[in-house]
């Protein structure tokens, strides 16, 4: 056998066989298949990545929701703060002008205690603290005061 006739032979069984244009055509699928498979790939990866942005859209709702109740609420605290420290300085004005009234009463009260004492100190001459008695012995009511105050009520009617 000759050098020519076994690259004929090697040739045909190439050729006639359609081994090449099988092996082409087997290498094209698989390249096909792996193209297929590295486009899923890809495909999967992107819908990961889109579920990914999905979650973070809705975590991002929740935190704004969440920053915007938050605001609200604050605002709420604000106003009623607000309200709270006019309601104190309000009352802080009753109170001063109460005070300012109790003062005046008070100052009524001691002005008519003042007039009070000073008829009271014109009575003792014409007092006697025995009874029948046309002598007139000066009696000292400051003993007396308190019992006076216990048997008068508020009204200056006397308690029986």
């Amino acid at each position: 056998m000759s050098w020519m006739e076994f690259v004929l032979g090697l040739l045909t069984l190439i050729l006639g066989t359609g081994w090449l244009f099988t092996w082409r055509a087997h290498k094209k699928k698989n390249m096909g298949e792996a193209v297929q498979e590295e486009a899923k790939g890809w495909q999967e990866q992107q819908n990961t990545y889109r579920k990914t942005i999905e979650d973070l859209n809705g975590i991002c709702d929740r935190i704004r929701e969440d920053r915007d109740r938050v605001y609200e609420e604050k605002e709420r605290q604000r106003k009623e703060n607000e309200e709270l420290r006019q309601n104190y300085v309000r009352m802080q004005k009753e109170i001063a002008s109460m005070r300012d009234a109790h003062a005046k009463e008070i100052s009524e009260l001691r002005n008519g205690q003042a007039r009070l004492g000073a008829k009271l100190s014109t009575i003792p001459p014409f007092l006697c603290g025995r009874v029948g008695c046309l002598g007139r012995v000066k009696v000292t009511l400051d003993s007396n005061l308190e019992e006076l105050n216990a048997q008068v009520d508020f009204n200056g009617d006397e308690n029986k």
